[in-house]
């Protein structure tokens, strides 16, 4: 059984952002059908949520492509103007992944 996940504000944030971004896309919708059951567990922050085991693989799928997307090329780590360059960013996703995996 998938244990309740505690999210700082700025988790939550990042993390209600990106699923109501997905469900104002129809195109994105149809991958991702338990949008509207994840967004109504993330709108009761600061309680702790359990996601179905369906919605963490959802979530989990979305995050791991947000980070190796934006992590940086060994080439242009030396410009702060690269996509990749946000680390506040990463560590939101790494720390959201870890959660994540630990309450499955």
């Amino acid at each position: 059984m998938p244990l309740p996940i505690t999210f700082t504000e700025q988790e939550n944030q990042h993390l209600e952002s990106i699923w109501i971004t997905i469900q104002q896309d129809a195109q994105q919708v149809q991958y991702y059908p338990n949008v509207a059951s994840i967004i109504s567990k993330l709108q009761t922050w600061p309680v702790p949520v359990t996601f179905t085991e369906q919605e963490s693989r959802e979530i989990q799928s979305l995050y791991v492509y947000f980070d190796q997307k934006m992590r940086p090329f060994p080439v242009l780590q030396s410009s702060l103007l690269t996509f990749g360059q946000d680390q506040r960013q990463i560590y939101v996703i790494e720390s959201i992944l870890a959660k994540l995996q630990a309450a499955q």
